[in-house]
């Protein structure tokens, strides 16, 4: 039978308890070295009654993953925002896209008598993306690749106290306000008007578009919302690059990101009115991908065939891939055994660690209901140290413990419940992963193979 704790406490509890007379056991086993021949009695009479403990170890247990399409991800109102279009030759084609509100400057708009427009201009900072303890990055990709970012205006309001996911469509109006061909350059400064600013991009929108806000009727100039009324936001769009390409990092809530409006007055005076984006603006990111143009076994993987999961699995953030991981013999594995599992410890190892597309910095691990609810493991309660989720990269490797969780489904007191993991911070951090799967065909990757790494003490009477 399978092996029962008494008094209520966990299983880490008597783990450790376990630790402390084993301990006990290899020091006595060290003083009688000299005077006893037969290391399988060393310590035997400690235990109580008739009581043995065997340590054991196996990474045989068997282990379903594969690759499953993420769920939509909030990304409204974010501190960061992306932009950018890049094919990944294993994950496909990858395009990230902003909608955002602008925002007077002032109560009303007064551009005084007839007013001649010069330009108008959207400027976003560049900025970078950072994890505590890591450095940061201001781009993932190449951005050596020309892109063409086309401007839009939007054809239906947002609202601020609304959620916004990465699949949300918005409606556009048709013409198309800039088309601008250019390459990201997140970390040069740029002159404007004889003046070195910080990286920005910066794009010329249509002398039509700046009319019509010039000469926009009076109900759209007497209040901010009445503003929002009549120009409802601009969305931001990378054009989908054949090869290459990256997505870059923005600074929405910068001074400099805005919309710049530069006339003269009746005078012949130069103005410049800016619009705002700022916290009060609704904004969100939609990020679209295309994996049918990545590696075709992921592609497969992902429209049900599970069974690639033996030879890869895949992850990638921005409501992208996740993973399903179950153990579905394991309480077959013990049964009719006493069984305390000393730790349990999954491992995976990134095998694409020479590509330009850097891993997460870490994972999430949960249980996952067969209703899809995501649940916390108890190991999860020991710390980020003990738990794991965390990117070696001298090891090129990931780990979870779930020593907890699993003996507490040994003991009956769990459902055997699968798992979902995926990439933390998955709405800012673009990164993605590929994993050996449980049984790679490729020799060279058995070592790396997904398994459940067991460390357990047998008790036989």
């Amino acid at each position: 039978m399978i092996f029962r704790f008494g008094s209520g406490k966990s299983s880490l509890y008597y783990l450790r308890k376990f630790g402390r007379q084993l301990m006990l056991i290899g020091m006595f086993g060290l003083i009688a070295a000299g005077c006893e021949n037969d290391p399988d009695r060393i310590g035997i009479g400690l235990m109580p009654g008739t009581e043995k403990l065997f340590l054991m170890a196996s990474d045989t247990t068997t282990v379903h993953v594969h690759s499953v399409y993420s769920d939509s991800i909030k990304t409204d109102e974010t501190t960061k925002s992306m932009l950018g279009s890049y094919l990944d030759p294993v994950f496909g084609l990858n395009t990230v896209s902003i909608a955002t509100q602008v925002r007077l400057s002032t109560v009303s708009l007064d551009f005084g008598e007839n007013p001649v427009l010069d330009s108008i201009v959207l400027s976003m900072s560049y900025t970078f993306f950072s994890s505590s303890g890591h450095l940061p990055f201001y781009y993932y990709g190449d951005t050596t690749t020309q892109q063409t970012i086309k401007v839009f205006e939007l054809d239906e309001s947002l609202v601020y106290d609304t959620s916004y996911y990465s699949s949300t469509s918005v409606a556009l109006k048709s013409s198309e306000l800039a088309g601008l061909t250019t390459d990201f350059r997140p970390r040069d400064s740029i002159m404007v008007d004889t003046v070195l600013v910080k990286p920005q991009l910066r794009i010329r929108l249509s002398d039509e578009f700046g009319n019509s806000i010039l000469n926009a009727p009076a109900e759209a100039k007497e209040s901010v919302q009445g503003f929002l009324d009549f120009m409802k936001g601009l969305y931001i769009r990378p054009e989908p690059v054949s090869t290459g390409g990256a997505i870059v990092f923005f600074d929405l809530l910068d001074a400099q990101s805005r919309l710049n409006l530069y006339y003269k007055n009746a005078a012949g005076e130069a103005k410049t009115y800016v619009f705002f984006i700022n916290t009060a603006c609704a904004r969100f990111m939609n990020f679209d991908h295309d994996y049918s143009l990545g590696d075709p076994d992921m592609f497969a993987q992902l429209e049900g065939n599970t069974a690639l999961g033996a030879e890869r699995l895949y992850l990638q953030s921005l409501g992208g891939i996740d993973a399903r991981i179950s153990f579905p013999f394991i309480t077959d594995w013990f049964k009719d055994q006493k069984i305390v599992i000393n730790e349990a410890k999954l491992v995976f190892y990134n095998i694409d660690t020479g590509a330009v597309y850097k891993p997460p910095y870490e994972l999430f691990f949960f249980s996952y209901g067969e209703d899809g609810a995501l649940g916390f493991l108890d190991d999860q309660y020991e710390g980020a140290t003990y738990f794991g989720g965390q990117y070696d990269k001298k090891s090129g490797s990931y780990y979870f413990r779930i020593t907890e969780h699993l003996q507490q489904v040994m003991q009956g007191n769990k459902e055997n419940t699968a798992f979902t993991m995926g990439i933390s911070g998955a709405s800012l951090s673009p990164n993605r992963v590929v994993f050996p799967g449980t049984n790679p065909s490729d020799e060279n990757l058995s070592d790396k193979r997904i398994k459940l790494q067991l460390k357990y003490t047998k008790l036989l009477n």
